[in-house]
C-alpha cells in the first residue's frame, strides 16, 4: 500500500496559556518611505528642496516680497550695481532687479507647469493605452513619436509658434506637445514591464476591466518614474521658455521673465555686466535643483528595502477572441461536471514559425472535488491553468478545443464576458503572493475592489465581508491587516490574503497554481487544511497545480499527470499512488521523497522535458523511458479512456510499485 508521509505541524499555543512577551520584529518600509528617508538623509537633496520651496514661495507671495513695483521706472537710477537701496541693482530703466526677479518667478513656475502639464495629460494616457494594448496601435503611435523625436525640439516649437503667433501661452503649448513624446515613451515602457507582473493577472482574475486595471493597478505602480520624468520636464521647460523668451518668441516685454531679463542684460553687457547674473543664476539654480530632486527620487525608488525595527503589538490581458471554428463541439452536459476541458490546443507565435505548447489536453473537474495537476517544470501545467482562466500571454493563442465551466463555453468570450466570469465564478491563487498582490494598495482595498465590482456591495458592506474573509482564512487581527500593504506581510500571511481574495465572491472553481511551493513545511500543511475546509464550506471544485506529490496525495481526489504539453495519465489519487500505469508517473513517484525513510536513495529520471521546438515525433517520454521500444518512437500514442482513468502509452505498467 502506498503511503505518502504528511509533515506534522507544530502545536499551537492554547488560548488559555500565557503568551510570550512582545518582541521586536522587522518591518520593510514602502517605496515612498524609502524616498522620504533618502530626502532627510541626503543634505544635497534637502538643500535642493529648500531652494525650490523658496522659489515657489516667491512665486505665490510675490506681491508681499517685492521691495518695489517691478514696472516702476526711475531714470535717475539706471544701471546701478547692488546697493543698500537696490540689493541686485537696477536695469536700463531704473527698475529694481530684485523685484523683477521675484516677479518673474511666477511666470517661470506657471510656464513650466503649463508645458509639463500638457505633456503629462497627453503622454500618460496615450502611453498607458498603447503599452497595455500593444499591436498595430502601438506600432503606429510609436512611429509618429519617433518622427517627432528625430526633430530638434526648439525647431518644432518655433514652427508651432510661427503658426500660432508669439506669446508665452503658445510657446508653452508648443513645448507641451514636444515633451509629450517623452512621456509617451516612458509610460509605454513602464506599462509594458508592469503588465507582465502577476498582480495585473490577479486583477484580471478578479474580473477588473481594462480601464480599471490601467487606472487602479498599473498607473499607481509606475508613478515613481513618471514623477522623475515630470521633474526633468519642468527643468527642460524652464530652459526652453527662457530660450524662447530670449529670442522674443516667449514672454513679451514689459512682461517680466527670466529669459527676457537675460536678453535685456545681454544687450547692455558692455555697460553693466551684472544684469545677466541674477536671472542666469536663478535659471541655472532652479534647473539644477529640479535635476537633483529627480535623481534623489529615482535613487530612493531603487534603494534596497531595509528593515525598520518596530514593536509587535499583542493583537492578465484578456486573449483575443477564439474563432468559433476552433471551438470543439459541446459534449452532453453532465450536471456533476464543473469544468470540462476537451482537446485544448495552445500555440505560441514566433518569427521562425508557430510552436505548439499544449496538444489535445483534456481535463475534468467535478463539483466539490480536487484535481491534482502534476509534472516536471515545462510540462505545461501552468499553461493549461492560464488557458483555462483566459490569461495567456499576448503571443500565445488557443487554436482549438473547448473549455466549459458548467454550461458556459469560455473560449471565444469577449473581454466583458471574461470579466464577468473571472473573480466571480472562477478564481486563481498564484505561486508568489508577494508579486500577485498589488504593492500600491492595502489588503483591504484589493479585497473590497473585487467585492464591489462583482456584487455591487457598498463600501461598508464590502469592508465587513473582507474582514470576515481575513478572519476565515486564519489571519489574526484582521482589522490591522486590512490596512496593511503587501510588503508588510509574511509569505504565509500573504498567501492567506490571496486565498481570501480568491474566495471573496464564492467561486465555483478555484485554480491554485503552485500555491504551497514557496512555503515551508508548516505553512504547507496549514494552507492545505485551509483549502480543504474552504472546499467543504463553499462546495467549489479545485485544480491544484504542483510538482509536490505529497500535497497531491493529501488534497486531490483525481490526479492528471502532464508531460511535454500532454496529459499522459489520469487516475483517482489512491489508484495512481498505489499503481501508476504510465512509466513517467512511476518515475515521478520513485524520485519523490514523500513517504520514504530518511537516507533511502531516490530514483532519478535521465534527461529533461523537451522544449516545444524539440519534441520527438512519437511518445514524448520515449527518449527518457527505460521501457521504450521502436514502436514508441514511430507514432504519438493516443489518450485512451478507460473506466478507471486515462493513459497515453504503448506499453503501460500493470504492476503496483512502492507497496
Amino acid at each position: 500500500m502506498t503511503t505518502i508521509a504528511r509533515p506534522s505541524a507544530p502545536q499551537t499555543a492554547h488560548p488559555g496559556r500565557a503568551t510570550a512577551p512582545p518582541r521586536r520584529v522587522e518591518r520593510i518600509p514602502g517605496r515612498w518611505e524609502r524616498v522620504g528617508r533618502r530626502i532627510v538623509t541626503d543634505p544635497v537633496m534637502m538643500a535642493a528642496l529648500i531652494v525650490l520651496t523658496v522659489i515657489v514661495v516667491c512665486a505665490i507671495f510675490r506681491d508681499h516680497l517685492m521691495p518695489y513695483d517691478p514696472e516702476a521706472t526711475d531714470l535717475s537710477r539706471v544701471l546701478q550695481g547692488p546697493s543698500g537701496d537696490h540689493l541686485l541693482g537696477t536695469d536700463n530703466l531704473g527698475r529694481d532687479t530684485l523685484s523683477r526677479l521675484i516677479d518673474s518667478s511666477r511666470l517661470a513656475m506657471l510656464a513650466s507647469l503649463e508645458a509639463a502639464g500638457i505633456a503629462l495629460l497627453i503622454g500618460v494616457p496615450v502611453g498607458l493605452v498603447i503599452g497595455y494594448v500593444g499591436g498595430w496601435l502601438d506600432n503606429i503611435v510609436m512611429r509618429i513619436v519617433d518622427g517627432f523625436t528625430a526633430l530638434p525640439g526648439l525647431i518644432v516649437a518655433i514652427a508651432v509658434i510661427a503658426a500660432l503667433g508669439p506669446g508665452i501661452t503658445n510657446a508653452m503649448l508648443a513645448l507641451g506637445l514636444i515633451f509629450s513624446t517623452t512621456f509617451i515613451r516612458v509610460t509605454r515602457g513602464e506599462v509594458v514591464s508592469a503588465r507582465r507582473h502577476v498582480y495585473v493577472e490577479a486583477a484580471q482574475v478578479g474580473g477588473a476591466g481594462t480601464a480599471r486595471i490601467l487606472v487602479r493597478h498599473v498607473l499607481p505602480n509606475i508613478v515613481g518614474p513618471l514623477i522623475v520624468q515630470l521633474s526633468l520636464t519642468l527643468a527642460s521647460a524652464l530652459l526652453a521658455e527662457a530660450a524662447l523668451s530670449f529670442i522674443g518668441l516667449g514672454a513679451q516685454p514689459p512682461e517680466a521673465s527670466w529669459g527676457v531679463m537675460v536678453s535685456e542684460g545681454g544687450h547692455l553687457l558692455a555697460r553693466q555686466p551684472f544684469l545677466v547674473i541674477p536671472p542666469g543664476v536663478a535659471i541655472g539654480l532652479t534647473v539644477l535643483c529640479l535635476n537633483i530632486v529627480a535623481d534623489g527620487v529615482l535613487a530612493g525608488l531603487r534603494d534596497e528595502p531595509r528593515p525598520r525595527r518596530l514593536r509587535r503589538q499583542n493583537r492578465g490581458t484578456a486573449p483575443a477572441a477564439v474563432p468559433a471554428s476552433v471551438v470543439a463541439p459541446a459534449p452532453a452536459v453532465d450536471p456533476d461536471i464543473l469544468l470540462d476541458v476537451r482537446d485544448l490546443e495552445v500555440m505560441v507565435a514566433r518569427p521562425d514559425g508557430d510552436l505548439p505548447l499544449l496538444d489535445g489536453v483534456s481535463l475534468t473537474v467535478r463539483r466539490g472535488e480536487t484535481l491534482g495537476l502534476v509534472g516536471e517544470s515545462g510540462s505545461g501545467k501552468t499553461m493549461a491553468a492560464l488557458a483555462t482562466m483566459g490569461l495567456l500571454p499576448p503571443s500565445v493563442h488557443v487554436i482549438g478545443g473547448s473549455v466549459r465551466l458548467g454550461g458556459t463555453e469560455l473560449l471565444g468570450l469577449s473581454n466583458k464576458g471574461w470579466n464577468e466570469i473571472r473573480g466571480n465564478r472562477m478564481a486563481m491563487i498564484f505561486q508568489e503572493p508577494s508579486t500577485a498582490l498589488d504593492p500600491a494598495f492595502t489588503v483591504g482595498d484589493q479585497i473590497t475592489e473585487v467585492l464591489r465590482v462583482h456584487t455591487g456591495a457598498s463600501r461598508a458592506d464590502a469592508r465587513t465581508r473582507a474582514l470576515y474573509l481575513l478572519e476565515r482564512v486564519g489571519i489574526r487581527d484582521p482589522q490591522r491587516r486590512f490596512d496593511s500593504y503587501p510588503h508588510e506581510l509574511s509569505g504565509g500571511m500573504a498567501q492567506r490574503v490571496m486565498i481570501a481574495l480568491a474566495i471573496s465572491c464564492d467561486p465555483e472553481l478555484l485554480i491554485a497554481d503552485e500555491a504551497t511551493t514557496a512555503l515551508d513545511v508548516t505553512l504547507k500543511v496549514q494552507i492545505a487544511d485551509l483549502l480543504r475546509d474552504l472546499q467543504e464550506e463553499f462546495g467549489m471544485g479545485i485544480i491544484f497545480v504542483t510538482h509536490e506529490l505529497g500535497m497531491v496525495a493529501d488534497l486531490a481526489d483525481t490526479v492528471a499527470v502532464m508531460y511535454a504539453g500532454q496529459v499522459v495519465e489520469m487516475q483517482p489519487v489512491a489508484d495512481l499512488m498505489r499503481s501508476p500505469r504510465h512509466p513517467y508517473t512511476a518515475a515521478l513517484l520513485e524520485s519523490s521523497s514523500q513517504g520514504r525513510p530518511r537516507g533511502e536513495r531516490l530514483g532519478t529520471i535521465p534527461g529533461t522535458v523537451p522544449s516545444p521546438g524539440s519534441r520527438p515525433d512519437g511518445c514524448r517520454f520515449a527518449p527518457r523511458c527505460t521501457r521504450s521500444t521502436a514502436s514508441c518512437t514511430t507514432a504519438l500514442p493516443p489518450l485512451e479512456q478507460g473506466s478507471d482513468g486515462a493513459i497515453r502509452c504503448v506499453r503501460p505498467l500493470n504492476v503496483e510499485v512502492r507497496s
